[in-house]
């Protein structure tokens, strides 16, 4: 990938991209395949497919959580019985 603002938008040993570069390409992909301009190679490929099947799972449920919004499991102590 090239360079934006002297900042790297991707390759081997470049930090994290901030997140508008990474909506800007993921959008971009696509459209680049779809058209025959991009390539992937099969390890490339698949590495995405893997990755955009976990970005678009369902997020894994906190089951205290869960349990509060029903209203079961743990809340505020019940008050204590006199002896």
């Amino acid at each position: 990938m090239t360079e934006r603002h002297g900042v790297p938008v991707g390759g081997t040993g470049s930090g994290p991209l901030p997140a508008r570069a990474l909506a800007r390409e993921s959008a971009r992909a696509p459209r680049l395949v779809a058209a025959g301009q991009w390539r992937p190679a099969p390890a490339d490929a698949e590495a995405a497919v893997a990755v955009l099947g976990r970005l678009t799972a369902a997020l894994p449920v906190r089951r205290a959580a869960a349990a509060r919004t029903r209203g079961h499991g743990p809340g505020p102590a019940a008050p204590a019985h006199p002896a």
